[in-house]
């Protein structure tokens, strides 16, 4: 697998900056297993002030519960790595912020805590907006400690990107709540291989991308 570079990650954090930028919004990060990762790819960028209006790092489960209000039974239930765990975090970071957009990350980054139900590289991710978008999706990495947390902050903001790119197209359509494209739904996630993530947007616009509202 190759290696997600830092430019690599500057160059998906400089097209969500400039997505936000026109439409006037501000993003909110929630990370775990990145530990920041995801706010310092934005924040390395000038003029990310603009855009960029908080982040929290809540690696433990008690900073989830304390910081972004995740309730104690999601995590009991579900567990820290979990799509439910991730969306409460994204949520808990809008009503924790100003920010119009978030995006929030938990997963095992290794090389110690993996289970048989949720092996080292189970990474689970969540989008949400103030206007009430909605997504999640937990995926399998492949890697190093170091190369779970890049590809992680790769196909979080590179999924962002997508999401608002079709809102731009799409900005005065219904408040409909939306998904991920079918495309991101498998299991085993390669941050190269181009059909995991729409890069047409035509072809996005036809998955179910576009029912993106902006924040009022």
């Amino acid at each position: 697998m190759t290696a997600i570079t830092e430019r690599a990650l500057e160059k998906l954090a400089g097209r969500v900056g400039a997505l936000l930028v026109a439409r006037a919004e501000s993003l909110v990060t929630a990370e775990s297993c990145t530990g920041g990762m995801a706010a310092q790819a934005l924040t390395a960028l000038s003029g990310a002030s603009a855009w960029f209006e908080r982040g929290f790092i809540t690696y433990s489960n008690a900073a989830k519960r304390e910081c972004l209000g995740v309730q104690e039974m999601v995590l009991a239930v579900y567990g820290a790595v979990s799509e439910e765990t991730a969306r409460g975090m994204a949520e808990g970071a809008l009503a924790e912020s100003r920010a119009d957009w978030s995006l929030a990350i938990t997963g095992i980054a290794g090389p110690e805590g993996g289970t048989r139900e949720k092996p080292v590289g189970t990474v689970a991710f969540a989008w949400a907006s103030r206007a009430g978008f909605r997504a999640s999706r937990r995926v399998l990495l492949e890697g190093d400690r170091c190369g779970i947390r890049r590809q992680a902050v790769a196909f979080a903001l590179r999924n962002l990107g997508e999401i608002l790119s079709c809102g731009q197209d799409a900005a005065e359509e219904n408040d409909r709540k939306t998904t991920l494209p079918q495309a991101v739904k498998s299991a085993r996630y390669n941050p190269q291989t181009p059909q995991n993530i729409s890069e047409n947007p035509a072809r996005a616009r036809s998955q179910g991308f576009c029912n993106v509202p902006r924040a009022r």
